[in-house]
């Protein structure tokens, strides 16, 4: 990503789809509803659930919070799950962590690029 004008329209591009994730995902915890208190593999359900929320909302200013939050979130899940794959949406999300991650390591290796020049 060493194009300007490259790297403002991938991070546009990759903002704008995140807000379909992020309407997807909230569709998903409202059908649900609330967890039931004496059920804690729901309440877990929903603290992964939150986790991926506040990645795709944090992602937004810190791409690489926000990856991390994003990649961590789906991780708790799928343990939580007991199975890697949670279904062809939920899968996404990962996918969203690790191109922020690499938007973000692609800014921090250019400017220690800049720096040294």
């Amino acid at each position: 990503m060493s194009d300007h004008k490259t790297k403002r329209n991938t991070r546009l591009i990759v903002k704008l789809l995140s807000l379909a994730l992020l309407g997807i995902l909230l569709y998903d915890m409202i059908k649900h509803g609330r967890p039931d208190p004496g059920n804690i593999v729901e309440s877990f359900d929903l603290m992964g659930k939150l986790f991926m929320l506040l990645g795709l909302i944090i992602a937004w200013k810190w791409e690489g919070v926000g990856g991390w939050f994003l990649i961590g979130g789906y991780a708790f899940l799928a343990i939580l799950k007991g199975k890697i794959f949670l279904g062809n949406l939920f899968t996404l999300y990962p996918l969203w962590g690790i191109i922020y991650l690499y938007i973000w390591v692609a800014d921090t290796v250019s400017s220690f690029k800049k720096k040294k020049e």
